[in-house]
């Protein structure tokens, strides 16, 4: 506790100038003020206690979408999650993706693929679940051209993609599509959509007929419209219910992934 209360004194409350200021500064509202203050101290102090990256992007990503965070406000949650290090995310693969990985253990009749796009390794962390239950083969979407390794330029390049609907370039296709009766797709909630590579792969292929399954992992935006978007990016299929999984909960959610499957009849 003595060295919590030091490392307040020493860290978070000059943070919290600097952030009270740039509020001022931007609005000067008195309860913008406070609403931002308080919100970066507590990221702060939520920080020093379980050394938790992914619950500071969580409040990031939950507050942007909202828009009550000022850009200084923003630009200090980034700082807080370069400076203070460490996450409890799984790695993710480190090939570059783009190709079937076929599954040893067939489970089921019906032939099934799981898609997914993952950058911290999350959604990744679910999808290899859904593989382990159902025996589908898997294939992880990659962009030719890397995001940046830095969050926050992460986000602000996914944000202009949105924006201007784009389609960045992924690396392989699925050529035989034709065969999977069910698929399952696994994102991310990125600025309340799924991520653009996405919708890059979903555009190459003619879904109609077949069962689609989505998964989301989110930082605190929930699901939001990224199974809307889905339905419409492939006219003609089913698409199940939606496993909806914070992105701090997906290394643990085992026990929602089986029943979620089980509900869906997709495993017995």
């Amino acid at each position: 506790m003595t060295f919590l209360i030091q490392q307040t004194l020493l860290y978070a409350v000059p943070l919290m100038i600097v952030a009270l200021a740039g509020v001022f500064a931007e609005r000067s509202g008195i309860i913008n003020l406070a609403l931002e203050g308080i919100m970066i101290f507590g990221a702060f102090i939520g920080v020093l206690f379980v050394r938790n990256m992914q619950s500071v992007q969580a409040i990031a990503n939950a507050y942007a979408n909202k828009q009550w965070l000022t850009l200084q406000g923003l630009e200090l949650l980034a700082m807080l999650v370069a400076a203070c290090g460490g996450s409890n995310a799984e790695a993710i693969s480190t090939d570059n993706g783009g190709k079937i990985m076929q599954s040893e253990n067939k489970t089921n009749s019906s032939k099934a693929l799981v898609v997914y796009y993952s950058r911290s390794g999350n959604t990744e962390a679910l999808a290899r679940m859904i593989g382990n239950e159902t025996g589908a083969d898997m294939f992880r979407v990659t962009t030719v051209t890397p995001y940046p390794e830095v969050y926050r330029e992460t986000t602000e390049l996914a944000r202009a993609e949105r924006d201007n609907n784009a389609r960045p370039a992924i690396n392989g296709r699925v050529e035989n599509m034709a065969d999977y009766d069910v698929v399952y797709i696994g994102v991310p909630n990125w600025w309340s959509t799924m991520p653009m590579p996405m919708f890059t792969f979903l555009e190459q292929y003619d879904l109609s007929g077949k069962t689609i399954v989505p998964f989301v992992t989110h930082g605190g935006g929930g699901v939001a419209n990224c199974v809307s978007d889905l339905k419409k990016a492939v006219p003609g299929a089913t698409v199940l219910d939606a496993l909806v999984v914070s992105g701090g909960s997906a290394q643990n959610a085992q026990s929602d992934v089986s029943a979620w499957l089980k509900r869906l009849g997709l495993v017995k």
